[in-house]
């Protein structure tokens, strides 16, 4: 059974431990240049992706590793420190060797280090290595993945600059060195609610992008797709494959971090959140990857939903729902012709996509020429204006939250003169709410004995 304080620890361990892991889908693809990539292609690059996190992440780190600390401990030199603790070779003294091992229990690769200098150097040389390469990904990840966070806002501000990435992300990275003379509590206390939540929500994101462009990706799980990409790409694949690798990026924090958490938390966190989180975010990216292979290089921030237009059918012949979708990073000098024929486009493409687009020919076409001659005819917008009358006989809290929705209704810019839609075709269609009291309305302007709610349904043409 799990107690309270392992479920504690395993929290903290997405702001500590898994921060550099569980960004790396921001980068991985990115970094790979392919040349006019295919479904096959994709198939055998998330093949890849996944046994690589499941042989290093799961089995290497989460089965093994973890189990080899030295007194609770993670790390290369806890590796050779558990060796020298073992071993006769140089570190620890002979006496302190004996009290834990004898010569009856050890190996043969054992005795030979002890017995060879040349091999104890070349150990220590591989622990120094080993040290140094941690230190080295230390420093190389988190500019990797704040440079590629950052660089998601050129997405919805394309105006934004590369030096001002820059920037932005050195002013990060020193806010975030300085954060850690603070100790790994507070650290944790800080980005485990950012890093859970991105955990929890790109998986959701992969399931959606899963299940609209290419449901049967787990296909990919298969070996044999691995097999037939290098095949198929030959020196060219081999050399992708230092791009896929970056996918375990942040992994040996398992091990390395073990001193500041415990083997369970680490495990419990990495092989119920961590792990299932980056197979669907992978497989998210790749399923929407192989139907839009031309934004191979920043894939990750389109996977989302993010059609703006967004259209449907209705009963009536020629009538159709369109929802417009306007964000606060959408242009604000788009011109009234343009966007109608954005609609327009979206209509069209509706139409051809329809169920009877492929069978009934004539209605497609007479579909489309009414569309046409709607868009000569020219388009009127129309637009939903509420306005609110506060009555002296309204409560004091209904007045004042009326009177500060009206405040924000006022000062929050209009969708139409933002969009460039001349006033010739704008069309507001409006009511008016008298808020009193009690809870009926009265009807064409009768008096009643409880009164609160006078409406009426106006139209103004500016």
């Amino acid at each position: 059974m799990l107690d309270q304080g392992t479920l504690k620890l395993a929290y903290k361990t997405l702001g500590v431990v898994f921060g550099g892991l569980v960004t790396s889908p921001l980068y991985v693809y990115p970094s790979m240049r392919l040349k006019s990539p295919t479904e096959d292609d994709y198939l055998g690059i998330y093949s890849i992706m996944f046994w690589t996190l499941s042989l290093i992440g799961v089995v290497k780190y989460a089965c093994i590793a973890l189990r080899a600390d030295d007194q609770g401990e993670g790390g290369t030199f806890a590796l050779y420190s558990l060796l020298c603790r073992n071993l006769d070779i140089g570190i620890l003294s002979s006496k302190h060797v004996a009290l834990n091992s004898s010569s009856e229990m050890r190996s043969r690769l054992g005795i030979f280090f002890e017995k060879s200098v040349v091999a104890r150097r070349v150990l220590l040389f591989i622990a120094m290595l080993g040290m140094c390469m941690l230190i080295g990904d230390g420093v190389l990840t988190p500019a990797i993945s704040v440079l590629s966070a950052i660089d998601g806002i050129r997405a919805p501000f394309p105006s934004v600059s590369k030096t001002l990435v820059e920037v932005m992300s050195a002013v990060v990275l020193i806010a975030l060195f300085l954060l850690q003379k603070y100790g790994t509590s507070r650290v944790s206390f800080i980005f485990s609610p950012i890093m859970g939540t991105w955990t929890v929500t790109t998986p959701l994101i992969g399931i959606y992008s899963i299940i609209r462009h290419y449901p049967s990706i787990f296909k990919a799980i298969s070996p044999h797709y691995i097999v037939s990409f290098f095949l198929r790409n030959g020196k060219e694949g081999w050399v992708l494959l230092g791009g896929t690798v970056l996918c375990i990026t942040g992994s040996e924090a398992l091990f390395a971090d073990l001193g500041h958490f415990n083997r369970k938390s680490i495990q419990l966190a990495f092989l119920f959140t961590i792990y299932p989180s980056l197979v669907l975010t992978y497989a998210g990216q790749t399923a929407y990857l192989i139907k839009n292979p031309n934004d191979h290089d920043d894939g990750f921030y389109k996977v989302a939903p993010h059609e703006r237009i967004v259209v449907s059918k209705l009963g009536l012949k020629g009538v159709y729902r369109c929802v417009v979708q306007y964000g606060y990073a959408d242009s604000l000098d788009l011109e009234g012709d343009d966007f109608v024929s954005q609609v327009i486009d979206r209509l069209r493409a509706h139409i051809n996509g329809s169920d009877y687009a492929t069978s009934v020919t004539s209605e497609l076409e007479e579909e489309m020429s009414d569309m046409e001659e709607a868009k000569l005819t020219g388009a009127v917008h129309v637009r939903g204006k509420t306005r609110f009358y506060v009555s002296k006989n309204c409560g004091w809290f209904d007045g004042y939250m009326l009177a500060f929705y009206e405040v924000l209704h006022r000062n929050c810019r209009s969708a139409l003169p933002a969009l460039g839609v001349p006033l010739s075709q704008r069309v507001e269609v409006g009511m008016l709410y008298e808020e009193l009291e009690g809870n009926e309305p009265i009807r064409s302007g009768k008096q009643t004995e409880d009164p609160v709610l006078v409406s009426y349904i106006g139209i103004l043409v500016d």
